[in-house]
């Protein structure tokens, strides 16, 4: 590995693009490695999907953390934001506002889109009864931070409670909503979570409201309540890759899964008293 000073970062700028790439894989920066420091005392953090959307824990904060993970039906998503920022999870109804459907551009090339929406509204209904809100039963304006999926939360409510900040993460990088948002934010609100990281970050310079924050946001203090006191080995899958790997039929390709086994060991997030 090369490594690279931090100081150093405004000049990779000038560096080709094959240049770039090649840091992105051989390069170790240096000096960007210290945790970030913890959030201020009392500082509250608020984290909001649509129950129609599968991504993301479903069950209320109040929960336990291990509870909270293994409840999410896909993709677990931003864990830290629970282990380490102690978020509250929101699960709210489908708004009929105009922005809060973003979520159907996932569906641009389906050649029945109607069905699958209909399919994730009816899918609603196998949730856990009573944990779904609606968004105007929420006190927003007692988080000072809100993180929403797809724009769960609609403008008009976003326009009341200016002394939140207002972040969001589009879920499909491919749709319009999300190209748009790298220009502007959306619907009122602040800044705008691209699901994107980068180890070496230079080109392109992002607009001022623009994070990168992956959709997997995750530390190792995210998987400490799922791992036992035997020596690390292996490969801890997510729980959903893992259970799909493992149990049923696998959408990962063959040679993926197995390159997966050679490390003779898989570990998926479960209860323990699971089979």
């Amino acid at each position: 590995m090369v490594a690279i000073p931090s100081w150093s970062e405004f000049f990779l700028g000038a560096l080709p693009r094959p240049a770039l790439r090649w840091l992105e894989s051989h390069a170790e920066p240096t000096g960007w490695k210290n945790p970030s420091p913890p959030l201020p005392a009392g500082f509250r953090v608020a984290f909001v999907k649509q129950a129609l959307w599968p991504d993301h824990p479903v069950l209320p904060h109040g929960t336990s953390y291990r509870d909270l993970i293994l409840s999410t039906k896909k993709k677990t998503g931003m864990m830290a934001l629970y282990s380490d920022w102690h978020a509250h999870s929101w699960m709210v109804a489908e708004d009929p506002a105009t922005e809060c459907a973003v979520w159907q551009e996932a569906s641009s090339e389906d050649p029945d889109p109607a069905k699958t929406w209909q399919a994730r509204r009816e899918a609603v209904g196998t949730l856990p009864i009573g944990h779904i809100t609606s968004v105007d039963d929420v006190d927003w304006g007692s988080y000072h931070l809100v993180i929403s999926s797809n724009l769960s939360v609609p403008s008009r409510i976003v326009e009341k409670h200016r002394g939140t900040v207002w972040t969001y993460l589009i879920e499909e990088t491919g749709t319009r909503s999300y190209r748009q948002s790298w220009r502007a934010p959306l619907a009122g609100y602040d800044l705008f979570l691209n699901g994107l990281f980068r180890r070496v970050r230079t080109r392109p310079r992002l607009r001022s409201h623009v994070i990168e924050m992956p959709f997997n946001f995750q530390r190792p203090s995210s998987y400490a309540p799922f791992s036992s006191t035997a020596p690390r080995r292996g490969i801890l899958l997510e729980k959903q890759t893992g259970a799909d790997a493992v149990f049923g039929p696998t959408i990962m390709l063959d040679e993926h899964l197995n390159f997966l086994y050679l490390f003779n060991q898989i570990t998926i997030p479960r209860p323990i008293d699971a089979d």
